[in-house]
């Protein structure tokens, strides 16, 4: 019975300090979508790039379920810096191609796309280490449901 009553105590307060941690809210193009970064992620070979001015990010798209996924063109990006009042959208000046659809089939056949990005900065943010957001958003080649991902990775300056 102790064991019991302690282990139920644990998963409470367990529960109690989780809720606590504050968590960023995903950006204002994800709303409505409930299956974010579950069945797609977004991946960076380094953890925190340097930054330079003008420089690209190359971002992997890889679709973790079952079901090919599809995206626009653009994926339906959207970039984002974090300032003191929150998530503020930056322009992306790479231009995708107008060719259709991306269908990115499920892990088992591959899974894989590579997703190119020049963020373009606000001249005031270029001398400090920022935090950008990636998102992206298609849906479910079967299943028809949302499906998005973002990413949160911190820009250094260049030396």
């Amino acid at each position: 019975m102790f064991r019991l009553l302690h282990n139920l105590w644990l998963v409470v307060l367990l529960g109690i300090l989780s809720s606590c941690v504050p968590e960023k809210p995903p950006a204002p193009a994800l709303k409505g979508i409930s299956d974010i970064n579950r069945s797609v992620i977004l991946s960076v070979g380094n953890a925190s790039p340097e930054f330079k001015a003008g420089a690209p990010l190359s971002i992997a798209v890889v679709n973790k379920s079952e079901e090919s996924v599809e995206f626009p063109s653009n994926y339906n990006l959207h970039l984002y810096l974090l300032t003191k009042k929150g998530w503020m959208e930056i322009p992306n000046r790479f231009h995708y191609s107008e060719q259709g659809p991306i269908i990115i089939p499920p892990l088992s056949k591959g899974g894989l796309d590579q997703l190119l990005i020049f963020p373009l900065l606000p001249a005031r943010v270029t001398l400090e280490d920022i935090v950008l957001r990636i998102t992206i958003a298609g849906y479910g080649q079967d299943s028809r449901r949302k499906i998005g991902a973002y990413l949160d990775i911190t820009l250094h300056r260049g030396k």
